[in-house]
């Protein structure tokens, strides 16, 4: 993913953890649906 490949290159970056927090709520939130109505 884009985002962890980001944060690999700025660990520091807390803007960027909660970017990639966020990206990932949302892609277990889309494959969850896609599971339930699949």
């Amino acid at each position: 993913m884009a985002g962890e490949a980001f944060f690999a290159l700025f660990p520091d970056s807390g803007q960027a953890r909660r970017r990639s927090d966020r990206e990932t709520e949302k892609t277990k939130k889309y494959l969850e649906e896609i599971s339930f109505h699949g």
